[in-house]
């Protein structure tokens, strides 16, 4: 039924259809791997992951990670090339706040934790809960001030980030380019989430 159901769903993609024998491998790595393990399939340039329940086909194309940059001072927007696409300041007076703002990827920021309420948490298990597969993890924005992790993406922040952005009226907002971006945003955007960012 499985085997059914994944060429349906490659027919149904355009994606050329998937050789026997990789169809297999992907059977025998599912039945084998726990649930958060990635397993993965490649055949003429496509590429297939199973990764908690989830099933997600790219072209081998590379997706680019978000780079490092800092955030200007006079700007509310920043490009993040052509697959993280750009974070961008919204509100009657989108200014970036004071100190050094720097956006980043986790594989070249060496803050692994960020602080809500009394704890502080890490990035492995926020994207744990959130779903995100590790091999886009490195695609999602991080945004340091003065050192210190206040973001991830556009829906978890530090609370004192959170509080600063309340009290300017502002709103930060991840526009990623690539489709699978989009649509790991999508899904932390349908989840509860409380002021500071934490989602329920």
């Amino acid at each position: 039924m499985f085997k059914l159901v994944v060429r349906r769903w490659m027919k149904q993609s355009g994606a050329p259809s998937i050789p026997a024998y990789r169809l297999e491998s992907l059977c025998e790595q599912a039945q084998h791997s726990d649930n958060d393990q990635n397993v993965t399939i490649s055949w003429g340039g496509w590429t297939l992951h199973l990764y908690k329940n989830q099933l997600w086909l790219h072209c081998d194309t590379e997706i680019l990670p978000c780079p490092t940059v800092e955030w200007p001072k006079d700007s509310n927007a920043l490009d993040l090339g052509h697959d993280a696409g750009q974070l961008i300041l919204k509100g009657r007076n989108p200014v970036t706040p004071t100190g050094e703002f720097i956006v980043g990827s986790r594989a070249n920021m060496a803050e692994t934790a960020i602080r809500q309420g009394s704890h502080h948490k890490t990035l492995k298990n926020i994207f744990q809960a959130a779903d995100i597969p590790p091999w886009l993890r490195d695609c999602v924005p991080l945004c340091k001030l003065d050192g210190e992790l206040v973001a991830i993406g556009d829906w978890c922040f530090d609370d004192d980030f959170a509080s600063w952005m309340s009290e300017s009226q502002i709103e930060m907002s991840w526009q990623p380019r690539n489709p699978l971006l989009q649509f790991i945003l999508t899904q932390q955007h349908s989840q509860v989430v409380d002021p500071a960012g934490a989602v329920r």
